[in-house]
This record gives C-alpha cells, structure tokens and sequence, in this order.
C-alpha cells in the first residue's frame, strides 16, 4: 500500500494483481513507507505480511492511516480470480516453500494444488489468512469494509493503462510519457520453462544474458520470452481447469468473482458509450 499526505492519495495493493508494478511508479511519492511486502511480527497480529493488509485489520490495527483511505482519494486493481490463482500459486511455492513450478511435474503440482486447497479451507472463514497464504486473500476484502466500499477507483488488469490516466488527472502526479506505452508489457506475468533443460541452460548463462537483455528493446524480449517460457496454465492446463481446482476457486472467490464481473461490463458499457459517440 502507498499513501502520500501531499497528493491526498493511497494505492492499495491487492497481492496478484499487478501491484508490484504500480507500486514500483508510485514509491517516490510514499510518506511512510512502512506497507510494503515484508513480513514483520505485529505486537497483536504476530507474523503478517505488511504489503497485504486487509482493510478490516487495517481499521482496528493501523487507524490513522485507515481513516486516511476515507478521505484520500483511493486506487486499486483487480484481477480475474480463475487467472489470478496460478499466480498466487507460483508465488507461495517460491516465497514459502522454496519450489520453481519450472521443476515440479504435473503429480507434484498436483500434489502441492491439493495441500494448499486443504490448507485454505481449513481458513476459509478466516477475516485474514496466515502471512504465507496472503497471496490467496480475497480481494474484495482490500475493497470493502463490511457493506461499505471504501477504495473508490477500481481498475482491471485489462484496463490498467487507464490507472496511469487517471492518476496523472486526478492525483496530479507526473508519470513520463513513454510509461504508457510500455507499462503493460513490464508487468511481470507469472511464467514457467517450458521443460526444465531449457530452465537449466537458461540459469547457466543467466549472469551473462541478464546483461545482454537490461537494455535490449522489448520486441527482441518478447521474441525470446515466447521461446523459453509458458504460462502455468499451459503447463498445468488439465490440473488448473478440473472441475476440482475450478469448483474451489468458484467457491471460495464466489464474491471476488461476482465483483470482477460487475466491474467488466461496466467497463464494457463505458466503452459501447465511448464508441457510439465517435
């Protein structure tokens, strides 16, 4: 989360929804500096992960900055729920169980899909998950505090340019020119190798095209990206879509969903009315 007291504005930072990317523009302009993705022993909490902060423990525990959120002007994105747990997925095996997807075969992640939904159901009911299972926390739970809505702005990751727009106009922030037009390309969409040779060769000569790739154009790295890597549901594809992982993912995100649905076609509607005026 960043809140800046000079610019009457706070970004709030869904785990999974591109927000690191977000954040990465907007730090300069942070006046605590003190939400951010570390996980740190809270006097009351214990162990949370103080980049995630749900807006109900964010009231009860952090006040001063909550109260802020009331009359600051409000930013967030969202994401598809049913895209956005291979990516939580991926992120929890790396953090917290020291796992590559690139090196785990399809009955090991299968393996891994199964413990982890346990895991969650036994929290279901939690208001906050554990710190090492944030990045599977509902998202409206960063949107609403009970019935009421208390970040205003909401974006899809399909229209995230338009957050960079709107925060220049309404937040009064200087974000360069060329950002607009690379910024969806330098969110970093969770990817795996495509077999674990070419994971292997690829972490060999790692130090050396590390360099070679920092400031080549994004065309040449998207040409080469396209070689080595899939995404986790290619990979994963039959794991990711039985009806097991599907039926818990619309369960357990049933609000999450209903709320991301709303949210497109009202963006949808916005831009019918934009095309019927041109």
């Amino acid at each position: 989360m960043i809140i800046s007291d000079k610019y009457e504005f706070a970004f709030i930072h869904i785990p999974k929804c591109a927000g690191s990317s977000v954040r990465n523009k907007l730090r300069y302009i942070d006046s605590q500096a003190s939400f951010y993705g570390a996980v740190k022993e809270h006097p009351s909490l214990g162990k949370i992960d103080y980049g995630h902060i749900p807006l109900i423990y964010l009231q009860s525990y952090f006040p001063n900055e909550y109260q802020k959120l009331g009359s600051y002007n409000t930013f967030c994105v969202i994401r598809d729920p049913y895209e956005r747990f291979p990516s939580s997925m991926a992120q929890y095996l790396r953090m917290y169980k020291n796992l590559q997807l690139s090196a785990l075969s399809k009955k090991q992640f299968k393996g891994e899909v199964e413990n982890l939904i346990r895991s969650l159901e036994r929290h279901a009911n939690m208001v906050c998950l554990p710190y090492d299972l944030i990045h599977f926390q509902r998202q409206v739970s960063y949107i609403l505090n009970g019935d009421r809505q208390v970040v205003r702005n909401i974006y899809t990751i399909e229209n995230i340019e338009d957050l960079l727009v709107d925060l220049m106009k309404n937040a009064g922030l200087a974000i360069p020119s060329d950002d607009f037009q690379n910024f969806k390309k330098k969110i970093n969409p969770t990817k795996v190798f495509k077999n674990n040779t070419l994971g292997y060769v690829f972490n060999i000569i790692k130090p050396f095209s590390t360099k070679i790739l920092k400031n080549s154009p994004w065309t040449f790295k998207g040409k080469i990206s396209k070689h080595l890597y899939i995404k986790p549901q290619e990979k994963f594809n039959d794991i990711l879509n039985s009806e097991y992982v599907k039926d818990f993912i619309s369960e357990f995100y049933h609000d999450d969903i209903q709320f991301y649905k709303s949210k497109i076609e009202l963006q949808q509607l916005h831009n019918d009315i934009q095309g019927a005026e041109i």
